[in-house]
């Protein structure tokens, strides 16, 4: 929004035009119309509010408290109902500073307009500018063209909020912002000097921080060491941290100022010299990385509009400034350009403008240095950073990546204004992405304790990341990546699972979280053979081959399964023989599992010999008992790991009159 200029015709208002109020409303008044002219609009409010009480209908009061919110971070919204009231009752013969003036100027329309902006109201702001132009004369302080250039942005507006671009706004913290306003912060190419104002009770102080390892340190007031009265305000810095600009102004002239570091301490702040300063306004001015070339503002009369961007170089013979060089029509618009920084390589300039295509006010923007020393066209850095507010002083590190800015945002600011480390996310830094998520775990078998692991997958089946499991079944994977992903959980004793997560490619999402449930295997009950031998052989009898092939079967569906396989014999024979041929039976189960391909790591084998009897050798006269011994010729299969399986060993039945008593 462009600044308002009053006139001081209010010190003259003689107080005959007081006559229905009391002193201390008359008093009151008089404090808010000076604070006005000083813009000091926090000040200012609280007189007019003073007579808003006594007189809430008064057009020029609902003016002027309107102005004063437009004016205040974190209050422009609470100027609309004043703005409102305030044009209903409009004159062209409105006389500035007098109490006695109940009727609103025209540009009131341009106000309101101004507050629906901020607000994005926009139809209704562009009604409010389009109905300001029917009613504007000659003798108005805004220009016509800038009025058109706002409608022009309402437009414009619409298509960067439908393109928004992303970014992380990281507050620096207590140690630098407070609760009043934080801003103008410069900040050295090297990033080891920070240099902005505080708005203290009394004056605006000028503070000086130190990075250390990253981390700003305690900032110290260097207001008295500038000797500024509260009226210098920094503008720029060199890359190494040791040479400060900074602007001072009064109502009528705006001039730049120079200090340095030395042994610690900054010293007084001076003119920078008259190829520089001139009887027009200078207002910011910052320095190459090399520190060759200065670039500044200032509205000279070859200017093309109101504020234009200005080049120096330093003359190294006559230790001084150089005539200044316009930068030309591809940066300077026939409006305010405004606050110009360039990135620590020299390459880009950023600045301020309410030109070119802006959405409101001054927006930012960044210019590309050609090979050839020209600039390219500027490009509006985007919304959201840029809004239909007044947006200034963005200083670049490394452009299009990151850099240093000072801004209201109502959920992290400390204060009416602080400042915040600005990155942007693009191709060419993309955002981290965290994925994070529970897993939970349904039927969970009791004494099992699942592990597992989560896989990131892209859309060609590669596996991109991964992460394991929590014991509360948490997980976390980070990836700059945008694109369609499988987040699949993998878990011992659990069917495997899997969420489609799709990470939008303009790197608008930092954060997606996952919630998956996992169902347990479907196991059947694996039943554990007992294979039977024909006497003295080792070979499997066709009978018994099913059994074989039914736990070759069962071993290839789980391979948690590992078994081992124990062979014994009748009573018939030498017991050494025994020992060696139940092993060879044990041996023929295993060669054959082997064979199918089952793992010889998950078969142990164990020969028995004549032990552990299923049924009688001999009857009780001593008498064989060839059918008796048939149970005991066999193979038995026992569990050594399941993880979880359910087994169950094969009942054998044996006859009544077989049966060890």
């Amino acid at each position: 929004m462009k600044r308002l200029l009053l006139t001081s015709a209010f010190l003259l208002t003689l107080f005959s035009g007081f006559s229905q109020y009391s002193k201390e409303i008359k008093r009151a008044f008089l404090d808010g119309e000076y604070f006005l002219a000083m813009e000091a609009y926090k000040d200012a409010l609280e007189g007019y509010l003073k007579v808003y009480k006594v007189a809430p209908d008064n057009a020029n009061i609902n003016y002027r408290v309107g102005l004063c919110y437009l004016n205040i971070p974190g209050k422009k919204e609470k100027a609309i109902p004043y703005l409102e009231k305030a044009v209903k009752n409009i004159t062209h013969n409105y006389k500035e500073g007098n109490i006695k003036e109940e009727q609103a100027p025209p540009d009131s329309w341009f106000f309101l307009g101004t507050a629906y902006f901020l607000q994005y109201r926009l139809d209704d702001a562009k009604k409010c500018f389009e109905k300001y132009l029917t009613v504007m004369t000659a003798t108005d302080s805004l220009d016509v063209d800038y009025v058109k250039q706002q409608i022009a942005a309402v437009d414009r507006t619409r298509d960067f909020m439908s393109h928004p671009i992303s970014y992380k706004a990281e507050n620096l913290g207590r140690l630098i912002n407070n609760a009043g306003q934080n801003f103008d912060a410069v900040v050295s190419g090297d990033e080891s000097t920070l240099i902005y104002v505080s708005s203290l009770k009394f004056y605006d102080a000028v503070f000086y921080s130190q990075s250390r390892n990253g981390r700003w340190q305690a900032p110290r007031n260097i207001t008295p060491e500038i000797q500024s009265d509260g009226d210098l305000y920094p503008a720029g810095i060199s890359y190494d941290g040791k040479t400060l600009y900074l602007s001072k102004s009064t109502r009528d002239i705006s001039d730049i100022y120079v200090s340095h570091l030395v042994d610690g301490k900054w010293t007084k702040a001076e003119k920078a010299g008259n190829n520089i300063n001139t009887k027009y306004w200078e207002s910011s001015a910052t320095l190459s990385p090399d520190g060759k070339t200065l670039y500044f503002t200032s509205n000279k009369k070859d200017s093309r509009g109101g504020l234009d961007i200005y080049t120096s170089q330093w003359d190294e013979t006559l230790k001084q400034w150089g005539p200044p060089t316009n930068l030309g029509p591809v940066i300077n618009s026939q409006f305010n350009e405004e606050t110009p920084f360039l990135s620590k390589d020299g390459k880009t300039l950023y600045f301020s403008s309410q030109g070119h295509n802006s959405m409101g006010g001054f927006d930012i923007f960044y210019s590309d240095k050609k090979a050839d020393g020209s600039w390219s066209k500027p490009v509006n850095v985007g919304y959201p950073l840029n809004t239909t507010d007044d947006d200034l002083f963005f200083v670049p590190i490394v452009a299009k990546i990151y850099g240093y800015y000072s801004m209201f945002d109502p959920e992290t600011s400390l204060g009416d204004r602080d400042i915040y480390r600005i990155e942007f996310y693009s191709d060419l830094n993309p955002r981290p992405v965290t994925i994070s998520g529970q897993v939970t775990f349904k039927s969970l078998m009791p004494g099992v304790i699942p592990s597992g692991k989560v896989q990131m997958v892209d859309e060609n089946g590669k596996v991109i990341a991964s992460a394991p499991l929590s014991k509360d079944g948490k997980f976390s994977i980070t990836q700059k990546v945008t694109g369609k992903y499988k987040m699949t959980v993998v878990a011992d004793n659990y069917q495997k699972n899997s969420q489609t997560v799709d990470i939008p490619s303009d790197y608008s999402v930092g954060n997606v979280n996952v919630s998956l449930e996992m169902q347990p295997v479907v196991v059947e009950k694996v039943t554990l053979p007992v294979i039977f031998f024909a006497f003295d052989k080792y070979t499997i009898v066709p009978k018994e081959q099913k059994k074989v092939d039914e736990l070759i079967d069962a071993m290839k569906k789980y391979p948690e399964l590992t078994i081992e396989l124990t062979g014994y014999t009748d009573s018939k024979g030498p017991a050494g023989y025994n020992r060696r041929l139940s092993l060879r039976r044990a041996r023929t189960v295993a060669t054959q599992l082997e064979n199918a391909g089952i793992d010889a790591s998950r078969i142990t084998i164990k020969g028995a010999g004549e032990t552990n009897f299923l049924a009688i050798n001999k009857y009780p006269n001593g008498k064989d008992c060839p059918e008796g011994r048939a149970y005991n010729r066999r193979v038995e299969v026992n569990v050594v790991r399941s993880a979880g399986i359910k087994t169950v060993k094969e009942t054998v039945e044996i006859p009544a009159n077989l049966r060890i008593k």
